[in-house]
């Protein structure tokens, strides 16, 4: 649950179109060996303006528990972390190789016990129900899979008015139809969801949205207000996200 973002993929793209790209295409999704820790130390410094923006106007000081879906390298639980030291976080990761990073860069506040960091994928975490009051994900809802199940499993850890936070560098709603086509033609796995699309994943899964965005960029804030009990179809078909 983890993403090649589009500030690193980009200019790969345009300089070295062969071997370097298809070793980075192919840990996309799932970093994994030394292609994998490559890729994590580029978005370590790539992301640092999309998270800084995602997280502006969002007081830390209010939460006590927080969980980074996608948690990548850790850049995200450290900034956090570094603005309110009292709450406890978790991280979760489909990658070994990101799990690894994400410890390696939160020695400090997983040592005093303030954070965890673990593998797993977002359709099936191993938490309790409703216990985290903000959950967060960077670059990664591109490559989840099962929207209505994954989206149903944030919903059932947060409590009852928890928030949930997507932040994300690219967005389906360009005036360029043809902007991330190279990306998307490369990445297969990759679905760029635009407002519309977000309303109504977030109102399916019981959250109210909250959507800004700058550029290309896009952040959406949900709160969790009821349970919607009509599925609808659109939810499991990623392909109506494709470009």
């Amino acid at each position: 649950i983890y993403t090649l973002s589009l500030h690193d993929a980009l200019p790969i793209y345009y300089r070295d179109m062969d071997e370097y790209m298809r070793k980075m295409v192919e840990v996309a999704d799932n970093p994994r060996g030394a292609w994998g820790r490559k890729m994590l130390e580029k978005m370590n410094t790539g992301h640092m303006k999309l998270i800084n923006w995602g997280f502006e106007n969002i007081d830390m000081n209010v939460f006590d528990r927080i969980l980074d879906i996608g948690c990548g390298s850790g850049n995200s639980l450290a900034m956090m972390y570094a603005e309110n030291q009292e709450a406890y976080y978790e991280g979760i990761d489909i990658s070994e190789v990101s799990v690894k990073a994400a410890k390696e860069n939160n020695v400090s506040a997983i040592r005093t016990g303030h954070m965890n960091v673990r593998l797993g994928n977002v359709t099936d975490m191993p938490y309790a129900a409703e216990i985290f009051d903000l959950a967060v994900t960077v670059e990664s809802f591109y490559y989840w899979k099962e929207y209505d199940k994954a989206m149903d499993e944030v919903a059932r850890v947060l409590k009852p008015t928890g928030k949930f936070l997507v932040i994300l560098e690219a967005h389906g709603d360009s005036d360029d139809p043809e902007r991330h086509k190279e990306i998307t033609d490369i990445l297969k796995d990759m679905y760029i969801p635009g407002e519309a699309d977000f309303r109504k994943i977030f109102s399916a899964a019981g959250f109210e949205a909250e959507i800004k965005k700058s550029g290309d960029w896009i952040k959406v804030l949900g709160v969790k207000v009821r349970k919607q009990t009509n599925k609808d179809p659109f939810l499991t078909k990623r392909s109506c996200f494709r470009y």
